[in-house]
């Protein structure tokens, strides 16, 4: 019986499918500038607009100013309200 994938698994899935990278390279640590080499601020709607059809979640642009993987996910779990996901410190 397969399980369906959290919302973490389909928000980094659509993340890597958006910038051409296989979803084991997405962690929450990843940067978007850094890592993904976003550059402009239209790429990051675009993905916005993607993933709030996908999740069936409204995502603001006012509330839109994540510079990692984990802040889309942390901003996704308060939205949707599912899911055990928690932040790992790498400290």
């Amino acid at each position: 019986m397969q399980t369906e994938p959290t919302i973490e698994q389909r928000a980094i899935q659509e993340i890597a499918e958006h910038f051409g990278k296989h979803p084991a390279n997405i962690k929450a640590e990843t940067h978007f500038h850094r890592d993904l080499g976003v550059e402009k601020y239209y790429i990051m709607t675009f993905l916005y607009q993607r993933l709030g059809e996908v999740l069936n979640v409204r995502i603001n642009p006012s509330d839109a100013n994540f510079q990692t993987v984990g802040d889309v996910l942390d901003y996704l779990n308060q939205r949707v309200g599912q899911g055990a996901w928690v932040r790992q410190n790498s400290d």
